[in-house]
Formats: C-alpha cells, sequence, structure tokens
C-alpha cells in the first residue's frame, strides 16, 4: 500500500497524525519510518562494505611494523646505527624520531617529509632509494619509525 503524504510545516500539529520534523511531512498512515528501514540499512551496508579494506586491523598493523623494521635493517642500518666511523658525515639515530617536532635538517617531522627524503637521499650525504624500496617498503619503515622511542636504537630493537 502506497504512503500518502501530505507535505505541510512540521510546526502545524494535526489531532491523530504523526509529525516527522526530519522531512517536515505528515504521514497519514504512521509508516515512514517502518518503510524507510530497508534504505537505511541498505545504505548502512553499503558504507561498511565500502570502508571495510580502509581500516588496519592490529594484526596488519604488526605485520607492517615488522616488515619495516625488516627492511630498515637491510637498506638503513647500515649508516643510521651509527657505526659506521668512515663516514664524512655521521647520520643520526632514527630512535624517536617522530616524537620530535623537527627533522635534523630542521624540516617537521612528518610522515610526508620522511618519506620524500627516503625517495630523494640527500645530496652527497644519504643515496635516494626511489629504485631500491617500494611505497609499501617505505611506509612499513615509517610505521617502524613511529613505534620505536627515542632512547631506542633502530636496530636494538626486538
Amino acid at each position: 500500500m502506497p504512503m500518502a503524504l501530505n507535505f505541510q510545516p512540521a510546526t502545524r500539529q494535526v489531532p491523530g497524525s504523526a509529525v516527522d520534523s526530519r522531512c517536515l511531512c505528515r504521514s497519514t498512515d504512521n509508516q515512514w519510518f517502518a518503510q524507510a528501514m530497508p534504505t537505511r540499512m541498505l545504505l548502512l551496508v553499503i558504507i561498511v562494505v565500502s570502508t571495510a579494506g580502509c581500516i588496519e586491523t592490529s594484526g596488519g598493523r604488526e605485520r607492517a611494523i615488522l616488515q619495516g623494521k625488516a627492511a630498515f635493517e637491510t637498506h638503513c642500518c647500515g649508516c643510521h646505527d651509527g657505526k659506521l666511523s668512515d663516514l664524512a658525515k655521521i647520520p643520526p639515530n632514527l630512535g624517536g624520531i617522530f616524537q620530535r617536532p623537527r627533522l635534523i635538517g630542521g624540516a617537521p617531522a612528518t610522515d610526508v617529509q620522511v618519506r620524500s627524503i627516503i625517495l630523494a637521499g640527500r645530496s652527497g650525504i644519504m643515496p635516494s632509494f626511489r629504485d631500491t624500496l617500494s611505497d609499501e617498503e617505505i611506509g612499513n619503515i615509517i610505521r617502524y619509525l613511529h613505534s620505536i622511542g627515542p632512547q631506542t636504537s633502530p636496530s636494538a630493537t626486538k
């Protein structure tokens, strides 16, 4: 049975009718909410399904951190653990890098800035990893760096 709607301002209350202030209409059969429920449920399901991949699970995050640690140990620790004394300039220890407001060079300590440095390198100081690391590997290294504290040497973390 089709629902009969009489569009009138919600402030006009007619005895014996239900007024829906959300749509400013009066339903003559009081079934508006029940009839709109399937549409609302479908919309909710669409929203949940479409955003399901956007939520990083705890297990996924931990796995990414472990992969980031492995990539860091392979590509970064050679210089950033402070054990290479034959370098012209000693690279900084990156433990706690995101707990500081600024990086050693003065740039803001943000994911975007760290990613930029990893991709471009530092002229004459740090090589570019643009052709060496994938976006996923760089993201995992950044997650790993977020997970370690300032007193921690990245190569000494578990």
